[in-house]
Parts: structure tokens; sequence; C-alpha cells
């Protein structure tokens, strides 16, 4: 039996509306002071209705909603031999141990191997700096990491994918780099401890209508 009720949305204005009723996966990095542009006071004043969530309309946000399709595509032309992807439209998951806990997946995996389940999540990127560059030299930058710890609290799934398209910027030249980064669940054990543990702290607060400790740490 999967640890997660889904929820499905009649459309996208109402998937958008039942995302809000918790802690999402771009939320997670808030909780933990680690997202650069939302502070964890930022989040709980959007979750208790003081202020409403930001609209970002950018040619960027843009790029990477539509290319979502094509790479889950791709991914899966890729890797037909590796992985069956799952993918479902307007579809949230809902942790039926944290019920505030919900997550929109780009994709479910199932390795054809081992028949262990796996998250997908996909990302674009420019790279068109030095800083930006920075960001995704040794790993994936921390903000995308725990949004994966979110979603494999979730699903108590054994792995998660970040398929990410990078796209550098410079001198005015543009070329792509695809490539994939995996996660497993054994190897970070004791993060989720922390993410679930600080996620059900923030929510305490939301409930109680108290505001939480700002926290900076990114």
């Amino acid at each position: 039996m999967e640890p997660f009720n889904r929820i499905y949305s009649r459309s996208k204005e109402e998937w958008l509306k039942n995302r809000v009723d918790g802690i999402g996966g771009s939320d997670a990095s808030c909780v933990l002071g680690k997202n650069k542009y939302k502070s964890i006071i930022d989040l709980w004043q959007i979750k208790t209705n003081r202020k409403k969530r930001d609209k970002v309309n950018s040619e960027i946000v843009y790029y990477g909603t539509k290319a979502e399709e094509p790479l889950r595509e791709l991914f899966k032309l890729t890797y037909k031999d590796k992985y069956k992807v799952y993918s479902k439209d307007y579809e949230i998951l809902q942790s039926k141990k944290h019920s505030f806990m919900l997550g929109s997946l780009d994709g479910e995996l199932e390795d054809l191997e081992t028949g262990e389940k796996g998250v997908l999540e996909i990302k674009t990127a420019r790279i068109n700096s030095m800083y930006a560059k920075k960001d995704w030299q040794n790993d994936v930058p921390i903000n995308y990491y725990i949004q994966i710890l979110h979603y494999l609290l979730i699903t108590g799934y054994k792995f998660a994918i970040i398929c990410v398209e990078q796209r550098f910027e410079i001198d005015n030249k543009i070329w792509f780099l695809r490539k994939n980064i995996r996660f497993d669940r054994k190897d970070v054990i004791d993060d989720l401890k922390v993410l679930e543990e600080e996620e059900v702290k923030f929510w305490n607060f939301v409930k109680e209508d108290k505001e939480p400790p700002l926290k900076i740490s990114f």
C-alpha cells in the first residue's frame, strides 16, 4: 500500500489551489532557511493567509514549464531499457503520515531490473555567469536537493533522479548539456530525518498561528 494519497485535480487552477494547503516541494527549502528568494517568515505568512504567493512570470520560468514534457520524453527514450516512467498532469501526492506534506512530481520511476520505485524531477538551468555555474559545479543547488528529500519523505521511494538541461550562455554563444543526478535513499537518511523534524515544527507554527524564528543559512 502506498504511504500517500493521490489527489487528482480537474484543471490547472484547481491544482494550483490544492497545492497551497500544505508544504510543497518548492516550499521545503524555505523551512530550512535554504531559499535565497523566500524566507521561512515569508512562507509562514503565505500559509497563514497574511501574504499572497508571488506570481513569477519570467521567460526563464516559461521556458522551464514548456521544456518539462520534451525533457521527460528524452529521458524515457534514453533510459527505455532501464526505467519505466509514469506521469499524470495535475496530480498531487499527499503523505498519509503528515497530511500537510504535498508533492507534485514531474514523474515516477520504476527500475526495470530491481522493481524499485523512484522520483523523477526535471530542471532547466541557465549558466550565464560564474555564480550560476558554481551552483551546479559539484552537485545540485541546495534548494533542489531539499525538494528531492521532500518527495522521498512523501513517497517512501528508494531513489530520486534530477534530470537537468543546462543552457550555457557565454560570449554570445549558446550550448546545452543534459545530465542526470541520482540520489539513493540509503545515502540521505540523516538529511531526511532533519527535514521531517523541521517541517513538522514549521507546520505547528502554522496551526498555532505563531511566527517561527527566522533562519538564514544558505
